[in-house]
């Protein structure tokens, strides 16, 4: 099993370093990466927002009003 692990890395290794660390987009990546995921995850949240806000006035103007517990 270790030999078949080493042998899998000596050969999937090289060219998989070789394609992260010497491309000429790895600035791009490192630079643009982290700000792509942050406005992803805030497109998300602004979607989710926005739907459970419009769910929300739209139960309240059928008359369904939702039972806010008191603690």
């Amino acid at each position: 099993m270790l030999h078949l692990c080493h042998r899998v890395l000596c050969v999937l290794l090289p060219p998989l370093l070789y394609i992260f660390f010497f491309s000429r987009f790895l600035f791009i990546y490192l630079y643009f990466g982290p700000l792509l995921v942050q406005l992803a995850c805030r497109a998300v949240l602004n979607l989710a927002m926005a739907a459970s806000a419009r769910s929300a006035n739209e139960a309240e103007g059928l008359g369904i009003r939702r039972n806010k517990q008191k603690w």
